[in-house]
């Protein structure tokens, strides 16, 4: 397929994607998403871009033609927009903290200063073999509860 029949293609997806869209409320990048990745076979990574891309491509221009009109409210517009900021920045924040702080601590919640320590200690020693192994039958097999 070349690149004339991939884009007319993709064109008619998405023209149809809009359609159905439009018609039963759904926004048009769960429809284009699932195309681009089961019809075309494009990575879910970049299928999800390129929704995303056109989402706000469309949403800018709605804005405009809404603006024009006055039907918007450019104050709370930009008090929206600037309160979703600092909230995301927050988040994303924390949740990076909370990433890299869940490798100090065990399954329990109690802080794990002893875990570097095993690894290093555990750097050039060979395993045993794994217990459950035919050699090695596990100790809770056959038992239904702890």
């Amino acid at each position: 397929m070349n690149i004339l029949e991939l884009s007319s293609a993709v064109f008619a997806g998405a023209f149809e994607a809009g359609l159905l869209g439009s018609m039963t409320g759904l926004g048009g990048g769960v429809i284009i998403v699932s195309l681009l990745t089961l019809v075309f076979g494009v990575d879910i990574r970049s299928a999800i871009g390129a929704s995303l891309v056109s989402v706000i491509a469309t949403s800018s221009g709605a804005a405009i033609a809404y603006v024009r009109e006055g039907h918007s409210n450019i104050r709370i517009g930009m008090f929206l927009e600037i309160a979703t900021t600092i909230g995301a920045s927050i988040r994303g924040t924390a949740r990076h903290a909370r990433a890299h702080a869940r490798h100090c601590f065990d399954f329990r919640g109690r802080p794990a200063f002893h875990r570097p320590l095993l690894v290093a200690g555990a750097k050039g020693r060979r395993h045993p073999e794994a217990v459950g192994s035919p050699g090695h039958p596990s100790p809770s097999r056959g038992r239904l509860s702890h």
